[in-house]
């Protein structure tokens, strides 16, 4: 097992035992206490564990190779570093629309 799947699961491991957990914590009266049910933490969690976890591996990658490519050839450094920010912006909405669709799953 690679590293980065040892990480990826253990970071959904722990978000889902997070929100599982939290709300049996705060629990009165055998309820959850908001009226959330419970699955919507777990779809939550595996929502933005698999968001976040995809949209940093992207960027990783991009940035590994971005490195690569100015090693290579250093002239380029100003177009491919612009360049790298932009994806990285673009690949970082992944992650966000990670957090909104947990949102979603927890308030609607």
């Amino acid at each position: 097992m690679t590293f980065l799947q040892k990480t990826l699961l253990f970071t959904t491991n722990a978000t889902v035992l997070f929100f599982l957990a939290v709300p049996m914590a705060f629990a009165q009266d055998g309820t959850d206490g908001g009226g959330i049910h419970p699955l919507r933490y777990v779809a939550a969690g595996i929502s933005i564990t698999v968001a976040a976890g995809c949209s940093s591996g992207g960027q990783g990658v991009l940035a590994g190779n971005a490195i690569q490519a100015i090693a290579r050839n250093p002239s380029l450094y100003s177009k491919l570093f612009t360049l790298m920010i932009l994806t990285l912006a673009i690949a970082e909405t992944g992650a966000i629309y990670g957090l909104v669709i947990a949102l979603l799953c927890l308030y609607s």
